[in-house]
């Protein structure tokens, strides 16, 4: 009896665990975008944490559809300049479903190698073929 209990759980576990993405795919799809947008390896995930899962109600046509919450912590690999933290900054916003007040770090005189940027953001994501895939259409990466 303790064996079917068991097995009946592990069931339900199993199949809640695969109703969102988990860390690995939410840091996968971030880590693909930053190499996308950012040239030689400028920012790398260090960290990432999950916040909450939400179902996108507005949108009624795809029922796996969901808007992904996480904090996470980029490293810098190389040294920007003043000129450009703006440009940067615009783009972390972009990326990570983020405000300029979700991003903490980019500093007006530029950042240097090592420096670490947090962020709070969002990505949305959309089961297709079994798989976790983050909805990139309204993200251009070019």
């Amino acid at each position: 009896m303790i064996k079917k209990i068991i097995l009946i759980f592990l069931c339900i576990f199993i199949t809640a665990c695969d109703k969102q993405p988990n860390e690995n795919i939410i840091k996968n799809s971030l880590n693909y975008n930053l190499q996308n947008k950012f040239e030689n390896g400028l920012f790398t995930v260090e960290k990432l944490i999950r916040r909450g899962t939400a179902i996108d109600s507005n949108n009624t046509f795809d029922k796996t559809r969901r808007i992904v919450y996480y904090d996470v912590i980029l490293k810098i690999h190389h040294d920007i300049q003043p000129s450009t933290s703006n440009n940067y900054l615009n783009d972390l916003m972009y990326i990570n479903g983020s405000g300029s007040r979700g991003i903490i770090g980019m500093k007006p005189d530029g950042n240097h190698i090592g420096d670490l940027i947090k962020i709070h953001g969002s990505a949305i994501f959309s089961k297709k073929n079994g798989y976790w895939e983050q909805l990139l259409d309204s993200i251009n990466l070019e």
